[in-house]
């Protein structure tokens, strides 16, 4: 008789529980099928390889991801190109003239970094009547701290003159085409090998905002390097990487469609980019994230650290998976409990936002960034998500590729077993402008091989060896040193 009450309570708590599963089952954001067919597969391949594999998230009929779509003519669609991301800004800017860009937490408009670039390339169009000027060299922690430097390099997007950042190891090599910009006592200046031709500091007037940008369209505005990395791995090591003005466009785009419809990124987002400048794709894929918030009118903050990006209450942080990781907040009493419920939720496919404290109060979507060859352990992106109770996308990237390769989507939370973990390296959807196949397939895993509209033109250099440029093969698939196999979810697994 004494069990009688004690079973009826067990019965409700468990009746209770499966009930709260199901209804967490029956409102999940994606069905299991969803997740389980995240790539289009060619119908056939070549002999020892497996086929071709990409988005589920494209028109077939107008192919990859190529660009923004831009109207001309009243009825052509082209592309797009530098010019027209910065047009795009100058156009959100002219409906809020409070959109601003944030250099560490000195914030500065976008109207007034347009006067500078304005000012900048009229210096420029002087300098190249004495000067021939094939690119301007900036390291990547000037231009992303200093809105001086950031201007010239707005000023060379959108003059066609090449943009080359290296980082302070690898040294440039000078010649009588480039110019370096650096920092120094009398001021921000433009070198030509070792002369001084312009101080920025003495020549820019320093009230100069404006919004007005002509971009009348031409051919010619398309073509050309727009942007060269040079990064020294190590002390031996150094890797190049051109891209042109298709690959960078072609990358924003794919970055700006993987997201829902209802979730995309818009013009009341602040977007916190923290810096990377450890590699060619961290660099590469901050001046992605940079294009893409001058396009969808997003305010742009640059920080070193997330606790410096925080300042400004971001509703969307792209950074390193290291980087994300030092994100995650112990919790303890009732925000653990919440947090178990969170972790307990999305197993089931379904985002939970309840907490009680938010780490970051308006953070909404974590972008968190690495290299398909990286020797870091997989990020648990689970973990990452119930922690911070916000969306997360995982990009994997390679040092010739103008963003990610490799995309998690944005409904996939699941967390692998420590079987699986214990043997990949990362896992990620193609992005909507590559197409994946794997080579040398020996029945298990195969050679990653990769195209696409978002590829540069690479080379190493290591030394007393010389240099290598990776090349293609007559298919246009880049061969990345990695081996992969392929899920019946449709994403790529790159082994250890």
């Amino acid at each position: 008789m004494d069990e009688g009450p004690l079973a009826w309570i067990l019965l409700a708590i468990l009746v209770s529980a499966y009930t709260y599963k199901q209804f967490l089952v029956f409102t999940r954001d994606v069905p299991d099928e969803y997740l389980n067919e995240q790539s289009v597969i060619d119908s056939t391949r070549n002999e020892n390889e497996l086929a071709i594999h990409k988005s589920t998230k494209l028109d077939y009929s107008l192919g990859l991801r190529v660009g923004l779509g831009i109207r001309y003519e009243h009825y052509k669609l082209r592309n797009g190109n530098l010019y027209d991301t910065w047009e795009l800004a100058m156009g959100h800017a002219k409906k809020d003239v409070s959109k601003l860009i944030a250099f560490g937490q000195k914030p500065i408009t976008l109207s007034a970094i347009n006067g500078k670039a304005r000012q900048i390339r009229d210096l420029l169009l002087n300098l190249r009547s004495s000067l021939v000027i094939e690119e301007i060299c900036i390291s990547p922690e000037l231009m992303f701290t200093d809105p001086d430097a950031f201007s010239v390099a707005i000023a060379c997007f959108t003059m066609q003159i090449t943009v080359h950042l290296n980082n302070s190891s690898c040294e440039i090599e000078p010649s009588d085409e480039n110019l370096i910009l650096v920092r120094e006592i009398d001021g921000l200046v433009l070198k030509n090998k070792l002369a001084v031709v312009l101080n920025l500091t003495v020549s820019l007037a320093q009230s100069t905002e404006t919004t007005f940008f002509e971009n009348a369209y031409t051919f010619e505005k398309d073509r050309g390097i727009a942007l060269k990395v040079s990064h020294r791995a190590n002390h031996r090591a150094t890797a190049r990487t051109d891209f042109t003005q298709s690959n960078l466009v072609s990358a924003v785009a794919s970055c700006i469609k993987s997201l829902p419809p209802q979730h995309e990124i818009c013009t009341n987002d602040r977007i916190a980019i923290i810096q990377d400048n450890s590699s060619i794709e961290g660099i590469v894929n901050g001046l992605v994230k940079v294009l893409v918030a001058f396009v969808t009118g997003s305010e742009l903050y640059l920080a070193s650290d997330p606790e410096q990006g925080s300042v400004f209450r971001p509703t969307i942080i792209s950074a390193n998976t290291d980087v994300t990781k030092t994100m995650y907040r112990e919790t303890t009493g009732i925000a653990k409990v919440l947090e178990y419920h969170r972790l307990y939720s999305l197993s089931c496919n379904r985002f939970s936002g309840l907490i009680t404290k938010k780490p970051y109060p308006d953070l909404r979507l974590l972008f968190a960034h690495r290299s398909i060859n990286t020797a870091q352990s997989p990020i648990d992106r689970g973990k990452i998500i119930a922690s911070l109770a916000v969306h997360m996308v995982e990009e994997i990237g390679f040092f010739n590729a103008a963003g990610p390769i490799l995309t998690s989507d944005f409904y996939d939370y699941r967390t692998f077993s420590q079987g699986v973990a214990s043997q990949t390296r990362a896992c990620g959807a193609v992005a909507q402008t590559n197409e994946i196949k794997l080579v040398d397939f020996d029945g298990k895993s195969g050679k990653v091989a990769v195209r696409g509209y978002n590829m540069g033109k690479a080379k190493t250099v290591l030394e007393n060896v010389g240099e290598t440029v990776v090349s293609p093969d007559e298919d246009g698939f880049y061969q990345l040193p990695v081996d992969a196999r392929w899920g019946l979810d449709g994403c790529m697994y790159v082994m250890k």
